[in-house]
């Protein structure tokens, strides 16, 4: 008799609820109820295919649903998903969740991150976190440090996106029913950069001696933050740089305002671009100014200039015609609205033009090198400079 009025009390609650597996019906109960999450993704930057820029394809995605207290509520992953056709692209996906689920991350183009033996970075750093007994430092992992290497931001040959968003109620009639919008972001900004000549204006012996030209990007941080706003720790993370040797060849130690400045990286250059059909791509983590508006990103056109003397020997020198990246402004007054001199998500398209104008001024001692000139101790004096509106122009645009 006292097994079976037991039994009684325990199937009570159940029967005042429900016995669906979405709950749609059921009643506000004191013990955690399992309810459906949808999940709404407007991927305003692409479908799963983007004509303008493969590289944000989405071929999978992994949610990490955490409670209030940062424990872990919930992860499920998403292969091969399927976007809508209209713009904002979206991606609907149906989960179990307890009541108690606050906040959803995600991580898009990271095929092993649930993977036993993972071998890509991010999925190492959750594998890691995850073992810890304190679970709560996966989310801390996500909100404070989880970061990937500038080289390592193509993991399994896919470049890497992520989002955040809190999960809320969408004022339905059904409470149990949340819905939580995410944007997404590839977690770095890109760089592509185009060198042409003025057609029918620029002098073909101006051209004629251009022997090769290269670029590279000064100032880039070393890591790629996944989540949130930059830290203080993801804004003090080393600077990195293109290959700039010849930069510094023959200067001695001079001051450049650049940190670790023996920290040189080939996937933040390219070689021997060409005229008018080249373009250039490079990929570089957003980048904070806060600790100094000399620490600007630099993209910086590195020209080979060989030209025939009298004596019919070849003579040899370099030129470097550089865009900083300024920090966003109001439009309206001008003040800068944030410290970001390159931002995630965004694509800067860099038109150099090589028009001859200035080629009078390209003697040895000259300068067309700004902010910084490759002779900084002489004085303005002896530099002929030129402004980088004059041969460059800079259009940012959200990466699509």
């Amino acid at each position: 008799m006292k097994r079976y009025l037991l039994y009684i009390l325990l199937i009570i609650p159940f029967l005042s609820g429900c016995v669906s597996d979405d709950c749609s019906d059921c009643v506000d109960m004191a013990y955690d109820t399992r309810v459906r999450l949808k999940i709404i993704w407007p991927s305003n930057l692409s479908t799963t295919k983007s004509a303008e820029s493969p590289e944000l394809d989405i071929h999978d995605f992994t949610l990490f649903v955490f409670n209030e207290d940062g424990s872990l509520n919930t992860i499920k992953k998403v292969n091969s998903p399927t976007f809508s056709t209209t713009i904002p692209y979206s991606s609907s996906v149906t989960m179990n969740v307890t009541s108690t689920a606050k906040t959803i991350y995600v991580i898009a183009n990271c095929s092993d991150l649930l993977s036993n033996s993972p071998t890509s970075s991010i999925a190492t750093q959750v594998r890691d976190a995850m073992a810890n007994p304190l679970i709560t430092s996966l989310k801390n992992l996500f909100d404070s440090t989880l970061a990937v290497d500038y080289d390592k931001i193509i993991e399994n040959g896919s470049l890497v996106h992520s989002g955040k968003g809190d999960i809320v109620s969408a004022g339905e009639s059904n409470p149990y029913n949340y819905v939580s919008t995410i944007n997404i972001k590839p977690i770095v900004s890109k760089f592509d950069i185009k060198v042409s000549s003025v057609t029918g204006t620029t002098p073909p012996d101006y051209i004629n001696c251009i022997d090769n030209i290269d670029a590279f990007v000064l100032n880039s941080r070393s890591k790629a933050k996944l989540f949130s706003i930059p830290t203080i720790a993801n804004i003090n993370s080393n600077y990195i740089h293109g290959s700039y040797e010849s930069f510094w060849n023959g200067y001695g130690q001079n001051n450049f305002d650049f940190q670790n400045s023996n920290s040189t990286s080939n996937t933040l250059s390219g070689n021997n671009l060409s005229l008018n059909t080249t373009t250039l791509s490079i990929y570089s983590p957003e980048n904070d100014t806060i600790l100094g508006n000399g620490h600007k990103t630099l993209v910086v056109l590195k020209i080979k200039y060989k030209m025939r003397s009298i004596e019919g020997t070849d003579e040899v020198f370099y030129r470097f015609l550089t865009v900083p990246l300024k920090p966003p402004t109001d439009p309206a007054t001008g003040a800068i609205i944030s410290t970001l001199s390159n931002k995630r998500g965004t694509r800067y398209t860099i038109n150099f033009t090589l028009s001859g104008k200035y080629f009078g001024a390209m003697s040895p001692l000259s300068s067309m090198m700004q902010p910084y000139s490759p002779l900084p101790s002489k004085t303005t004096k002896n530099l002929i400079y030129v402004e980088p509106e004059d041969y460059s122009k800079v259009k940012s645009s959200v990466w699509k």
